[in-house]
């Protein structure tokens, strides 16, 4: 049952977006190796070129065969914030697949329908709602604070970020556009 929510919830939230945005060109996904990280059995690519929503977001992967990242360790947080400084993108931000528009606030990754054990907060998040701008606060993204480290942040999904897509590095996929 708990996984059919989580499905719905995907379709409402991919369909619904109020600045959905539609991409089919294969110029989107660059081929530059610089873009790539392989890590534990994962292929990331890092899309640098433009911001976009969570609900783009999650469809930019998604037409790649690949789905919007989910952070389950530590040394996962580590690697991935060390590529981005590596590459000059500390200055960048990023979604994750990340909400909490469940029943309770529990934070998911919506990318599999597990709920997050792993969290690495910057200082004094997740602040959830913003009443000095009516916002409410369902996604994460994640950014190099300076001497912070590679840290979450809870922020409103319709604002736009850079993108992380993540696979296993053993797919079988045949249909990995751009790739």
């Amino acid at each position: 049952m708990y996984n059919k929510v989580i499905i719905l919830l995907y379709l409402f939230i991919v369909v619904s977006g109020e600045e959905a945005q539609i991409f089919t060109s294969k110029t989107l996904f660059r081929k530059s190796s610089a873009n790539f990280l392989e890590f534990q059995n994962y292929t990331y690519y890092f899309n640098v070129e433009y911001e976009i929503n969570f609900y783009g977001a999650l469809q930019y992967c998604k037409l790649r065969n690949m789905e919007l990242i989910n952070i389950d360790s530590a040394i996962e947080n580590d690697k991935i914030g060390l590529h981005i400084i590596e590459k000059g993108w500390a200055p960048k931000k990023f979604w994750t697949s990340a909400v909490n528009m469940v029943a309770g606030g529990k934070w998911i990754w919506l990318s599999n329908g597990q709920p997050i054990k792993y969290f690495n907060w910057d200082r004094g998040e997740p602040t959830g709602f913003l009443p000095f701008v009516a916002s409410y606060e369902n996604c994460i993204q994640v950014r190099h604070e300076g001497t912070r480290g590679f840290t979450w942040n809870d922020l409103n999904c319709g604002v736009k970020n850079y993108v992380i897509c993540k696979r296993p590095s053993s797919c079988s996929c045949t249909n990995i556009k751009g790739y």
